[in-house]
């Protein structure tokens, strides 16, 4: 009896074990997933802000006369 109990409360927490370590591996597959995202919008947001400096020799206005 004693034998049946241990070897169910054994199954039972190495079940455990193994639900505990797949939460562990989701959440930290889940954390990079979120870092790689956040770098990639990160890098577009610093190619959007280069591409405005870039253009701001544009909104310059210098009239000039023009014959014809």
């Amino acid at each position: 009896m004693a034998d049946s109990t241990d070897d169910r409360l054994r199954t039972y927490f190495q079940q455990g074990d193994i639900w505990e370590a797949e939460i562990i591996k989701r959440v930290k597959r889940s954390s990079r997933v979120a870092w790689l995202f956040a770098l990639v919008f990160a890098g577009i947001a610093a190619l959007s802000l280069l591409a405005v400096v870039l253009m701001l020799p544009l909104k310059g206005f210098e009239p000039y006369l023009v014959e014809v």
